[in-house]
């Protein structure tokens, strides 16, 4: 989702001029209107009575350095993000860049068998 925003930011200041738009205002298309758009009401803002659903990042790599507001930094960084903390409806689903539960080696067994049947029956 980070990336997708990047992207947006980054086509409409190609496309329109590097004033066009703002990292908060493709911030606010993702959350907010993106919720409303898909029939969310009580997701996209944190306010009282809304669900709260919080993503929390490490902001101390140097590509951070020198944002004129470091809340923009998921954006406007760019690259991959290092996730500390996503809580989805109060639970933790990703803690320090790991999703609890997971076994990457075994999604990455899964993931090469499917592929290899794949190219094994073209």
């Amino acid at each position: 989702m980070i990336s997708e925003m990047d992207s947006a930011w980054h086509m409409h200041r190609a496309a329109k001029g590097a004033g066009a738009i703002t990292v908060e205002e493709v911030v606010r298309w993702a959350t907010v209107n993106g919720a409303r758009v898909l029939g969310f009401p009580d997701i996209g803002v944190l306010a009282p009575g809304k669900l709260a659903d919080l993503a929390i990042f490490n902001l101390s790599s140097p590509r951070y350095f020198g944002l004129h507001d470091p809340l923009t930094g998921p954006v406007a960084g760019a690259g991959a993000a290092d996730l500390r903390l996503l809580m989805v409806g109060g639970r933790t689903v990703v803690e320090n860049g790991v999703i609890p539960g997971l076994d990457v080696e075994k999604l990455r067994r899964n993931a090469a068998g499917i592929i290899k049947r794949i190219v094994d029956s073209s």
